[in-house]
């Protein structure tokens, strides 16, 4: 699927949005430098991060988390600290956000009735992984088993999705064969589903 990107703000004249008009805010702020470096030479960094994303975050608290190296990294959105990040409901109003997300969508598709499809991709720092509704869910064994790929059976990755979790307190439940020593903290919700497997909440 080709990937295409909307501008935000006034469409162009004669043109019709194709995004739910975005609750919060009519066009994009400008970029703003929330936190920089001193002058140049003045510190010094053994890694740099290029996008404060999902991937970056765990990546730059990989490199730094034994304290022994300095890692800068660098993301074009906010904190994702705001309510609509903090509150599961309000995931709704995060999609077209003209802060929080990146107005992505796909080219038209032809399979599709010449439509597009919107693709919500969070830019704050966290990136899509704030723009969800915290909930959390291993994926069905059956599909990673289907793909028949050498190392990427079921049994394979359970190992890592229990070292990266931390269920709630802390400890490990084999029961829901959760792991409790990672740094991904998870919980079950308020009210248990009637479905046995890792599906929980994310703190």
């Amino acid at each position: 699927m080709m990937l295409g990107q909307k501008t935000h703000g006034a469409p162009a004249k004669g043109a019709a949005s194709k995004l739910r008009a975005p609750r919060l805010g009519a066009s994009r702020r400008p970029l703003a430098v929330r936190a920089a470096a001193g002058p140049a030479g003045s510190e010094r960094f053994d890694y740099i991060i290029v996008g404060g994303g999902t991937a970056g975050c765990v990546l730059a608290n990989k490199l730094s988390a034994d304290g022994s190296k300095k890692v800068l990294v660098l993301e074009a959105g906010p904190p994702g600290d705001s309510l609509e990040v903090a509150i599961p409901a309000g995931i709704s109003r995060l999609f077209g956000h003209p802060v929080l997300d990146w107005g992505m969508s796909s080219l038209t598709q032809k399979q599709l009735v010449s439509r597009e499809v919107y693709l919500a991709r969070g830019r704050m720092l966290g990136g899509s992984s704030g723009s969800n509704a915290t909930l959390y869910h291993r994926g069905t064994p059956a599909d990673y088993d289907s793909w028949g790929i050498e190392g990427w059976a079921a049994k394979d990755v359970l190992d890592w999705f229990v070292r990266s979790e931390c269920y709630g307190d802390g400890e490990a439940r084999a029961d829901a064969g959760a792991g409790g020593g990672g740094g991904e903290r998870v919980r079950e919700p308020g009210k248990k589903a009637n479905a046995k497997g890792p599906k929980r909440g994310v703190c």
